[in-house]
């Protein structure tokens, strides 16, 4: 049985041959990547589909792993006991997203917005996010996320960062490309910050004789 958007998508398309490869590469997808259910646009539930990263089976251990490993910064569990080596790898730079790019292609999401949440996670956000929320489609890139990357300390401020840039959505059309600007300049900065501890280790690590 499809998920609810993929009938809401042949509905639209009238041509038959489309909505086969639609099924087609769903089905494909089910088989080849980890699939789950998402809140999208008007908190509609979705299905997205990332490349494996955790052991098989412990998906479900992240109400008691969040209790007693709690969350980073970005709103994942810290030190996640679940992930194989690489799929630490994929996380830390975040390929494990990339079969969203399917959902892109079909309208479920954007390239850029506020990141697909979990029902469970969905209901803890205050009503006033909720609502900008429900009038965006979620992205595969949270670019505020990476914007504030040096200015986000804890879950509460990237919750801060991204109901910020959901306001300046809404009454201003450029604000991706402020934002990918910006995620530009910082990301330079970080790069910049990190060559530098290279070059200090290294140097440091020289034997002088």
């Amino acid at each position: 049985m499809f998920c609810e958007n993929i009938n809401n998508f042949k509905r639209r398309n009238p041509f038959p041959t489309i909505m086969l490869l639609v099924d087609i590469v769903d089905k494909l997808f089910d088989l080849v990547f980890f699939s789950q259910e998402r809140i999208g646009l008007e908190s509609t539930t979705f299905k997205i589909w990332k490349i494996p990263t955790m052991q098989k089976g412990r998906e479900d251990e992240y109400a008691s792993l969040k209790e007693t490993h709690g969350l980073d910064r970005f709103g994942y569990i810290n030190d996640d006991p679940r992930l194989t080596y690489f799929g630490k790898y994929l996380r830390i730079h975040h390929l494990d997203e990339l079969p969203q790019l399917w959902n892109v292609l079909k309208g479920d999401m954007r390239l850029t917005g506020p990141r697909p949440l979990i029902r469970e996670e969905y209901d803890k956000l205050s009503d006033e996010l909720k609502e900008l929320r429900r009038k965006v489609k979620p992205g595969t890139f949270p670019i505020f996320m990476f914007a504030d990357y040096l200015n986000i300390k804890t879950v509460e401020d990237l919750r801060n960062s991204e109901m910020e840039y959901l306001k300046k959505r809404v009454v201003d059309p450029w604000t991706d490309y402020k934002y990918f600007l910006k995620t530009v300049h910082t990301m330079s900065i970080v790069a910049t910050n990190s060559m530098k501890m290279n070059i200090y280790r290294w140097t440091h690590s020289i034997p002088y004789f």
